[in-house]
């Protein structure tokens, strides 16, 4: 947030240019996105890394952005249960991450001081990854790379001090976590039942789950939503954990007690599989046909595209095929496989 003030002037002026830029703090690192007109993109991108390596903070823009922070935390704990229940179920399936009373409980450690000493040693080591998309040659990706590099000044960042997000494994089991709301007042509550499938790196396994999830989210919010109206937020889903397991997500938020509306997912998946059992192959192909067109659908645009390409970057696996690869094991896919 300090930095997002002390680059005020520079967007507006992009802004003006043609050009738009991001920056956002991930697990990782920092991500840096910028597009527009290629004439002065790259002229960005060397005013904003020098500006990300030389940043200095103010004490009225500290006191005022991490009152802001602190206001955000607090006001974390009034999310709706889905929202809650969501984020524990990604910090019970994620090796790193941070909930909102994570940092609560660290906030008071963080003063002026700390923060520019954080800031000013940040880019010692830094491992720089790049995607350069568009109206561009291998030479200038290259040089672009090339010049960030030297602005920032930094040594290589040893493999073992990377954070790659990746999942944590389970060993076979059910595992069910309860949790208190933190608004105590609110008379919803949430289930988020999730049904490991197997890994991710089981390329078969990911197209069959996808099949699935497509076939059950119809019938999952007719029987849960419509007919016995457990709750408004009621919806069906895929998962898929980087470098770990893949899961099939049944999410309903509802003011019936969680362990009755878990009976009732239980029985909806008992007769969910009957459903697959009779389901005639006509209908199987018409199904396997609408998974078929999504995946095809073609890229609107270069930010789209980038954005999928970066996506693959940011995993680590590099599966720029994922598509092709995906649509060919679909026409293989049988029925019997969902079972």
């Amino acid at each position: 947030m300090v930095l997002k003030d002390t680059l005020t002037e520079i967007t507006y002026d992009a802004e003006i240019a043609g050009l738009w830029f991001e920056i956002r703090d991930t697990i990782e690192g920092i991500v840096v996105h910028i597009d527009g007109f290629n004439d002065k993109l790259l002229q960005l991108l060397e005013i904003l890394v020098k500006t990300l390596r030389t940043c200095k903070v103010e004490q009225t823009q500290f006191d005022v952005y991490s009152r802001e922070v602190k206001k955000k935390l607090d006001n974390a704990r009034h999310s709706e249960p889905y929202g809650h229940v969501q984020t524990n179920t990604s910090f019970l399936n994620q090796g790193i991450m941070w909930r909102f009373m994570d940092k609560l409980a660290a906030f008071d450690l963080v003063t002026i001081d700390r923060l520019q000493l954080f800031i000013d040693s940040l880019f010692e080591q830094t491992r720089v990854q790049m995607l350069v998309t568009g109206n561009f040659e291998e030479r200038e990706a290259v040089a672009a790379a090339s010049m960030v590099q030297s602005l920032l000044g930094s040594r290589a960042l040893p493999e073992y001090a990377r954070r790659v997000p990746r999942a944590l494994l389970h060993e076979p089991g059910v595992y069910v976590h309860h949790a208190l709301m933190p608004e105590k007042g609110n008379v919803n509550s949430c289930v988020d039942y999730s049904v490991y499938t197997g890994m991710t790196s089981d390329h078969r396994g990911r197209v069959v789950l996808d099949l699935l999830s497509l076939i059950m989210q119809e019938p999952f919010f007719d029987q849960l939503r419509t007919k016995e109206q457990l709750g408004y937020i009621t919806y069906s889903t895929e998962r898929k954990y980087n470098g770990g397991h893949m899961t099939l997500r049944l999410l309903v938020q509802s003011e019936a007690s969680p362990i009755y509306v878990r009976m009732r997912i239980d029985h909806f998946l008992r007769e969910f599989r009957s459903r697959l059992d009779e389901m005639t192959l006509e209908k199987f192909d018409g199904y396997v046909s609408s998974l078929r067109v999504a995946r095809e659908e073609k890229i609107k645009n270069l930010f789209e595209e980038s954005g999928r390409m970066w996506r693959h970057v940011s995993s680590g696996y590099y599966e720029f095929d994922r598509i092709a690869t995906d649509l060919e094991i679909l026409r293989t896919v049988s029925q019997r496989e969902l079972l």
